[in-house]
């Protein structure tokens, strides 16, 4: 896997994140629309009022008792809406911050894996040039022997070319140099 596979993975992520986002905010701006949020109430009194002259219309009831119902009913919607309009408003934001959370979030993590597989790059090549045991300039961090001793190890696995009697001849000679410095000690 290169880095611009994980790029190009995490810049996909991103984009969708950022079209959830952008829904997001498509759905605040047409709830916070007075002229839609007119249209929704005139579509639901209708139908109700519809509802309460069928209803009416069917049975033999009480006329004030009826125009009592529907007025308190009225009053309920009226005096419930403007609370489901805000919770709306509410459930959007924290869906708008949790989007653009992920979307940090990602921009970390794809910085990250591409840092790592620089490293690992850079690693790779001092030691296939041969350089890695050559004296760093003043200032200049060593790389840590564990990402050298992965390289080494992801290299041996990707030199599955070589015959069994040259691998076993690599690794004779590197037991044989380290036995060779342990002696010296």
């Amino acid at each position: 896997m290169s880095k611009n596979f994980y790029a190009e993975q995490m810049e996909e992520l991103t984009q969708q994140v950022q079209n959830l986002l952008e829904n997001a905010n498509k759905e605040m701006v047409t709830l916070l629309d007075s002229r839609i949020q007119l249209q929704n109430q005139n579509t639901n009194i209708s139908s109700f009022l519809n509802d309460v002259m069928v209803k009416a219309g069917e049975e033999e009831t009480d006329q004030a008792k009826l125009l009592n119902e529907v007025t308190l009913k009225l009053k309920q919607y009226v005096a419930s809406e403007p609370a489901r309009i805000n919770n709306t408003i509410a459930g959007i934001e924290q869906r708008r911050l949790a989007y653009n959370g992920c979307a940090d979030l990602i921009m970390e993590t794809k910085y990250s894996i591409i840092q790592n597989v620089d490293k690992e790059s850079r690693i790779r090549k001092a030691i296939e040039d041969g350089t890695i045991n050559e004296p760093r300039e003043t200032g200049t961090r060593p790389e840590k022997l564990r990402d050298i001793r992965n390289t080494m190890s992801d290299i041996t696995k990707d030199s599955s070319n070589t015959s069994a009697t040259e691998r076993f001849s690599d690794e004779n000679n590197f037991i044989e140099q380290g036995e060779i410095a342990e002696e010296n000690i």
